[in-house]
């Protein structure tokens, strides 16, 4: 049935073109036709084109055509009002020239554009095609072909430029310098040792002093009066020979030996437009080399473009380079013809669909040989071919940056010291394919050729490699448990893991991670294979958890995999698995080897290998898990006391891991017995599962002294309902279980020299004796249990001090961090006054946000509904730092909330995000990007949603708002000084109406609370006019911010003389500070009229 429909479609559309009648009549036909069947057609796509086609046409512009033109078909009265509003309208995504627009620097992907020098005149194009042709010629002359078709191209900056002037092609070097485009690619035409449109290469030799890297292309098709290189009308032919093959080389030497000429590993770049038209391309490859070695050029870089080409040794080519449109129509795109109203009855060209292409992503591939991305701003040819030119329609910087964004990250994937990809093109105008700027987009493409490269170049893709020795539930393993799944949860992490051997948590690892049980020497050859494609797919860093993994890390070098490796094990545990050649690869191969403190680090260089100082990072771990008893140790010691029947009054000492002589499960037993021969109240626990052996070896006077209880998933009742934790280790790292214990309140005695966490335990969190001196330890315990204000006071000194510097999420940014993989740490601020009701909703966005949150910190303000209490049971048991700051008694100011929200931050950003407004999961991605994209951005904001207080959306964004400020600022994103912020924007009026969509650098507001509360209405303009005294400002125009809007809101039913007078003194305020232009005093008091008609107070 579909394809009945389809051929009915065909054919009706091809007997309308063929009617024997005029265009007006044919169209009216076509307007009845619809008209008349509306009930069969009206579900149809093409009467829905039809009918936004008319209805896009306001009545008050038909009535104005009919005045002055002929015609009553709404399709032809919409397109001459499009060719009147063209002729001085900008797109909404208009770029100015910004001086402040500097190329990115050490950046590994070279940019290239092919360069058309045929914009100049010259005596064979007068004699074709007549006296002072240039390509302006055919450019001028287009004109669109359908309703929204952007035809003509014509430029902005640089005019219809003429290549002779030397000034022009300076300030094209300029450009492309400024917008990262690092070099252009000069078509170059040779016939038979005759040449055309040779100038400005020449001039470019003739003048050094302009900085602009090139290579050449030969177009080495037939000219021909087609524009497309075939048989017909030929111009000027192409005879290929030997001899024409040397004398080309020989020509073309000059400007390879120039010190500009663009090389790929130091061979110069050579480029064939179509080398399948040679009748043997090899053996011109072959003379073309052997010259430039004996010429003393040396090795040459033979490219041919893809066209028709299946692989480059067919021709002895080096690599291919894609040339798109030609590589779009082999990729595969959708024909559109069908969705436009074609106003040009001799119109038989092609409508692909830009956007569906670059979308849909079918350019990235893999292949077995060089092939050089190509991307194109947009592409119609329509200004030399108006009736068969080919049309690829949706075009915009966006898709385009998208697009060059997707070619930039597979080149580094894929490219080792070759990375390059080409821009089809600069300047081909009639083509309308130029990054040049024009009169509808500005510099529109050109910044999104600078932001790509700048994104890409501080962009990574989160994929990460994890190795872990094994899945068995002991202390290392859980760490590794504990990071996949952070980076899973919290930093949306694509993670593949690998494991030397199986185990318990072999189930919990694949809850976070594709995992691989791989040996590196067992299986050898499958474990190259995997890393090999794991490199291909984009993996790019691994994290490689203690020593005995060290046997993957060569192999993640090897293929370009950064690694860091964390070692936890002390010289004993390595010699004893036999693991110092691991070791050895660790130290050689990883970019940065980490240790869980000073001591672990020291040991590993005095006894193992001697480690580069460049490369030891210390870094404890964090507390990876958070104790459901934290708040309430009363109930965690009664319920442990009734789990283990003991007497209320017990003092409960506590040791867990596994029970072997590493562990020192004999000293603890050594210890108990001592103790429980002073003080029978004094009870011994240790949880966890024992070494049969080592347990066999100690004497049962000494083991009844200590309840056992085997490993369980409950321990957080043990560390919560314990007075005091025993480490008995002989040899420990730095056990997670110190941290687990400090975290409750429970004090810690252990040995001096045992390990890393003397770092940690010292006398104001507990206690540490000479190394085995299980007297010392038996006589600190009883000290300490007997002297509870001490006890306490230990206990809460420890709590502290892992609670500020020992949370598991600064131990994960850090390590992404030493990857390289930076992510800003945002503080989520929610402050909240009687929203009880939007809480879940508000909260529920928070947690969606696809940018990690480092913490949220929860404020009410002595509310009256049950908000406190949905904000206690919101906080237990998360993932990341939950903060709850409420109030009993109201503070009278949001902004005295706002203070303390930031006081208590820990991160060094702040999202205030209100209660009762909303958020798009790509909130947070979105408008953090300005302060990757620049250290002095102190805010970033995004377009607002504007909504009614049942979540109806009103507006899709602020842009009436703003309008008169400026009608298309705000249509993009832009990166601006916040100064000039002021003085241009919020001089005028708050042009930043909802805090929620704004993320800031976190400052100290104690320095303008006072003057906040002086303001009712206008406090938050003066914030953000403090703030932005400080930086620049980055804003986001997509509308990922949802603003609620309520009748009752401050802003619209306070008394409006007050509004008034706020906002004329803010407006005075920064004018005192600030010296504005006579324009934008007008602008102010235009607002300031408008203001007082709109609030009635004339």
């Amino acid at each position: 049935m579909r394809k009945l429909r389809s051929n009915l479609k065909v054919l009706l559309r091809n007997s309308y073109h063929k009617m024997p009648v005029s265009e007006q009549t044919k169209k009216k036909a076509k307007n009845l036709f619809f008209r008349t069947f509306k009930g069969v057609l009206k579900d149809t796509g093409t009467y829905k084109i039809w009918e936004q086609s008319v209805a896009q046409v306001p009545q008050t512009e038909v009535a104005a055509v009919h005045s002055h033109a002929q015609t009553n078909d709404p399709i032809e009265i919409q397109y001459i009002q499009g060719l009147f509003r063209a002729a001085d309208s900008k797109s909404p995504h208009y770029v100015k020239y910004k001086e402040a627009s500097l190329p990115p620097q050490d950046f590994d992907v070279r940019l290239i554009a092919f360069y058309l020098p045929q914009f100049h005149p010259f005596s064979e194009n007068d004699e074709w095609w007549g006296k002072g042709f240039t390509e302006w010629t055919n450019v001028t002359k287009a004109v669109p072909q359908f309703v929204g078709h952007y035809q003509p191209h014509l430029p902005d900056e640089l005019g219809f430029y003429d290549l002779r002037l030397v000034d022009i092609m300076k300030r094209q070097a300029e450009l492309a310098k400024q917008y990262g485009v690092h070099g252009f690619c000069f078509y170059h035409y040779w016939f038979t040792g005759h040449r055309l449109m040779e100038r400005p290469v020449d001039q470019l030799l003739e003048h050094p002093e302009i900085d602009l890297p090139f290579c050449l292309c030969w177009a080495n098709e037939n000219w021909s009066r087609r524009w497309d290189g075939q048989e017909n009308d030929i111009l000027i032919e192409q005879k290929y020979s030997s001899e024409d093959d040397l004398a080309f080389i020989k020509d073309l030497s000059r400007y390879i030996k120039d010190s500009r000429y663009i090389k790929v590993n130091d061979k110069a770049v050579v480029l064939v437009y179509r080398p399948a038209l040679f009748p043997n391309f090899k053996e011109t490859a072959q003379i073309w080399r052997e010259y430039c070695r004996e010429a003393g050029i040396g090795e040459i870089h033979l490219l041919g473009v893809s066209w028709g080409i299946k692989h480059p040794d067919e021709f002895g080519l080096d690599g291919l380079v894609e040339f798109p449109p030609h590589s779009i129509h082999e990729y595969g795109s959708e024909l559109i013809n069908h969705e436009f109203n074609i106003v040009n009855p001799n119109f038989n060209g092609l409508i692909f669909d830009y956007e569906k292409y670059v979308n849909e992503e079918k350019y990235i591939f893999e292949t077995d040989y060089r092939m050089y991305k190509g991307v194109s701003p947009s592409w119609d040819n329509t200004a030399r071919k108006p009736n068969n030119g080919t049309i690829y329609h949706k075009s915009s910087p966006e898709l385009y940056k998208k697009w060059l964004k997707n070619a930039i990250n597979h080149t580094k994937s894929t490219f080792d010291d070759d990375k390059v990809v080409f821009i089809n093109a600069w300047n081909e105008w009639a083509e309308g394919a130029h990054l040049e700027p024009d009169r509808k987009y500005g510099y529109a493409f050109l910044e999104a050729t600078r932001e790509s490269i700048v994104e890409t170049n501080q962009e990574f893709e989160r994929n990460i490699v994890f190795v872990s020795h094994d899945a068995h539930f002991n202390g290392a393993q859980l760490l590794s448990l504990h990071i996949i799944k952070a980076l899973k949860q919290n930093f949306n992490y694509n993670i593949e893991m690998i494991c030397q051997e199986g185990g318990i948590l072999l189930t919990e690892f694949k809850k976070y991670a594709n995992v691989h049980v791989l040996h590196p020497t067992d299986n050898k050859q499958e474990t190259e294979k995997l890393i090999k494609r794991l490199s291909l797919k984009n993996y790019k860093v691994a994290i490689s958890n203690t020593v005995i993994s060290g046997g993957f890390v060569e192999v993640f070098h090897y293929n370009g995999i950064k690694t860091i490796s964390m070692i936890h094990e002390l010289p004993g545990v390595i010699k004893r698995y036999k693991a110092e050649k691991r070791a050895e690869q660790i130290a050689t191969f990883s970019e940065k080897v980490i240790f869980p403190s000073d001591y672990v680090s020291q040991k590993f260089s005095e006894e193992v290998y001697r480690l580069d100082q460049e490369k030891t990072i210390i870094l404890p771990q964090g507390l990876y898990k958070n104790n459901k008893y934290k708040n309430d140790n009363r109930t965690a010691r009664e319920m442990l006391r009734r789990t283990l029947n003991l007497p209320d009054q017990a003092s409960v000492v506590l040791g867990v891991g596994y029970a072997d002589l590493r562990k020192g499960i004999d000293l603890f037993c050594e210890v108990a017995t001592s103790v429980n021969d002073s003080n029978s109240d004094i009870i011994f626990v240790w949880v966890g599962n024992c070494n049969p052996d080592v347990m066999s070896s100690i004497p049962d006077r000494l083991k009844e002294n200590v309840v056992f209880v085997p490993a369980t998933p409950e321990v957080d009742l043990y560390y919560a309902g314990a007075d005091l934790y025993l480490l008995t280790s002989r040899e420990d790292p730095f056990p997670s279980v110190v941290m687990e214990a400090m975290n409750v309140g429970v004090p810690v005695i252990g040995f001096k020299d045992a390990g890393g966490f003397s770092d940690i335990v010292n006398e104001n969190t507990g206690k540490l004796v000479d190394f085995l001196d299980t007297s010392g330890m038996t006589s600190e315990v009883i000290d300490l249990i007997n002297n509870r204000e001490q006890l306490a006071k230990k206990g809460q000194f420890g709590r502290e001090l892992v609670e500020k510097q020992h949370y598991f999420m600064d131990y994960v940014y850090e390590l992404l961090h030493l990857l390289g993989h930076e992510f800003k740490k945002v503080s989520v601020v929610l402050p909240n006054y009687n929203y009880e009701r939007y809480l879940p909703e508000r909260l529920d966005t928070i947690e969606k946000q696809t940018y990690p949150l480092y913490e949220l910190l929860l404020l009410d303000d002595c509310s009256k509904d049950k908000s406190a209490q949905l904000i206690e049971e919101f906080s237990s048991n998360r993932e990341i730092r939950v903060v709850k700051l409420l109030n009993s008694q109201n503070s009278g100011s949001v902004f005295k909330q706002w203070s303390k929200g930031i006081g208590e931050a820990s991160g060094d950003y702040i999202w205030m995000a209100e209660a009762d407004d909303l958020a798009s999961p790509e909130f947070l991605e979105k408008v953090t990007v300005g302060f990757h994209k620049d250290s002095s951005v102190v805010m970033g904001y995004t377009q607002s949603k504007q909504m009614d207080s049942y979540g109806h959306i009103l507006v899709d964004h602020y842009l009436d708002y703003t309008h008169d400020l400026d009608p298309l600022k705000w249509k993009s994103s832009y990166l601006n000084d916040g100064k000039k912020e002021i003085s241009e924007s919020l001089v005028i009026k708050n042009a930043i109406p909802n805090v929620s969509g704004t993320v800031f650098k976190k400052f100290d507001i104690q320095e303008i609370l006072g003057e906040l509360l002086e303001y009712k209405i206008a406090g938050d303009w003066l914030f953000y006019t403090w703030l932005l005294e400080k930086g620049n400002i980055y804003f986001n125009e997509q509308s990922l911010n949802y603003h609620r809007r309520h009748l009752n809101s401050v802003t619209i039913s306070e008394n409006n003389r007050l509004h008034y007078n706020e906002v004329v003194k803010m407006q005075d305020y920064i004018m005192a500070r600030y010296e504005v232009t006579p324009t934008i005093q007008n602008k102010v008091n235009e607002y300031r009229v408008f203001l007082q008609e709109y609030l009635k107070l004339n």
